[in-house]
């Protein structure tokens, strides 16, 4: 069992304090709505932070605690969790932001309650293992896909290039070394 976790403090700071702060937000637009002007912006407001709520506490898009195993995967946020065995895992799709090392990880039918993730990797312990272990579990569930296919071209392509590379290289070592062979031949016949 391999457990990741997200920084605590950064968990705190960019995930909890967003969503306790749409909830006040939330809490204000319905008031302003029942007692104040200019609706349209109040309800905007209350559309936008009642979603980031449900998305923080409510279906746990943003795993505090990502748990895996030979069996199951396992989410978990503010003592809750969400854990997927992988032998009912029908779906698994990942969504890979390479630069920012983050992931959009979609299980089965991902519905409203639980099954979307968004696995920020770069704030986690381990930060490779987990973005590499995810991006693989993909390539393992499914395997004909378009993405994997893609993969393994890029990595066929990858192999190719490195050994023209060094072929290339072992033409220019042998060149270099015939031209510093005659060099020296000259060297000799001239003396």
């Amino acid at each position: 069992m391999r457990v990741y976790e997200y920084d605590s403090a950064v968990y705190s700071r960019k995930v909890t304090t967003t969503g306790v702060f749409c909830a006040l937000i939330l809490l204000y637009s319905v008031y302003s709505l029942f007692f104040g002007n200019n609706m349209i912006l109040w309800i905007g407001a209350g559309i936008i932070s009642f979603y980031t709520v449900w998305e923080t506490f409510i279906s746990l898009s943003n795993p505090s605690k990502v748990i895996v195993d030979a069996d199951s995967i396992t989410f978990c946020a503010y003592g809750r969790e969400h854990r997927y065995l992988w032998s009912e895992i029908e779906r698994f799709k990942v969504k890979e932001f390479t630069g920012a090392r983050k992931l959009f990880v979609r299980i089965n039918k991902a519905g409203i309650l639980r099954g979307r993730y968004w696995v920020n990797c770069y704030y986690f312990n381990d930060t490779d293992l987990l973005y590499k272990y995810i991006v693989d579990r993909e390539y393992l569930i499914h395997p004909t896909s378009l993405k994997a296919r893609a993969r393994e071209t890029g990595e066929r392509d990858r192999e190719e290039m490195a050994e023209k590379r060094k072929k290339k290289q072992e033409e220019a070592e042998k060149r270099q070394a015939e031209k510093q062979a005659r060099k020296e031949a000259r060297k000799k016949s001239g003396k």
